[in-house]
């Protein structure tokens, strides 16, 4: 049970999905191959083992199937998860296929949501439950591209939420081609396989409620509220008497939510 107390109306979908499968004793990464070339010759393209936009990974022992945000054409993550579902229905109906593998499991997911109402020039407040997590800005010729909350890998969920209109070229253009403009903010998790065993993350997942639970851990929050800004430098001021601890937070709470008068801001406090 996946517990939250934030609602949000962004629509989440999968950019991401990474699907493991463990090969059987005597079964390798080349064997696979080969077997799988007798039925889609097109198999190896460009150096690539690709199926249908579907990179297949070798990781000595299992075989890595990586769904990219180009295999999906829907725009919900409970349709995108009935893509995958119907692919790797094909691909087990390939002849005598299953003697390959022991066991699967899904050891990544991304799971995003495009925010079409805001862009960084914006106010905004950055939200974490886990205040020990590391928060990076990304700027591009000195403009704000995005925020990222947390550490990447296979033990942590780490968030991102950046503007489409200034990436990369390509980037731009893939997000016009599956959601007909590139004019959003995104909002991106990449869970790694700890979080999903634990939270035992499956096909049956409500992901909608999943990304309730996400955006009420950490996000960069737009609905910018005076009043919530004030009550947090008045905790701060009636919790500390010694000035030093006192400037120390409120400038962390500045360089994490004043964007566009930070360094002003945080030179003023020191010099108190």
């Amino acid at each position: 049970m996946l517990n939250f107390k934030i609602k949000t109306n962004l629509e989440p979908f999968i950019d991401w999905f990474s699907y493991t499968l463990k090969f059987q004793d005597g079964f390798n990464y080349e064997s696979f191959v080969k077997h799988i070339s007798i039925y889609n010759p097109e198999i190896i393209k460009s150096g690539l083992v690709k199926l249908d936009d579907i990179n297949l990974v070798n990781r000595e022992e299992y075989l890595k199937l990586e769904f990219s945000g180009s295999f999906f054409k829907k725009p919900k993550a409970i349709q995108n998860l009935t893509e995958v579902a119907k692919w790797l229905d094909w691909f087990y109906k390939i002849p005598d296929l299953n003697v390959f593998f022991d066991k699967s499991t899904i050891s990544r997911i991304d799971l995003s949501a495009n925010d079409y109402n805001n862009t960084f020039e914006n106010k905004f407040f950055i939200l974490t439950k886990r205040k020990q997590e590391v928060t990076r800005f990304y700027r591009n010729n000195n403009i704000l591209k995005g925020i990222c909350i947390g550490k990447r890998g296979k033990n942590f969920v780490w968030y991102k939420c950046y503007d489409k209109r200034v990436d990369t070229k390509s980037a731009r253009e893939k997000a016009i081609e599956r959601f007909g403009t590139c004019n959003f903010i995104r909002h991106e998790y990449e869970i790694g396989r700890k979080f999903l065993r634990e939270k035992n993350i499956g096909f049956k997942t409500n992901f909608k409620e999943l990304f309730f639970y996400l955006f009420d851990t950490k996000r960069v929050d737009f609905n910018y509220d005076s009043e919530r800004n004030k009550k947090v430098f008045h905790n701060v001021m009636r919790k500390n008497n010694d000035k030093s601890a006192l400037i120390k937070q409120v400038v962390g709470i500045v360089r994490n939510n004043l964007m566009d008068v930070r360094k002003e801001v945080v030179e003023r406090i020191n010099a108190i």
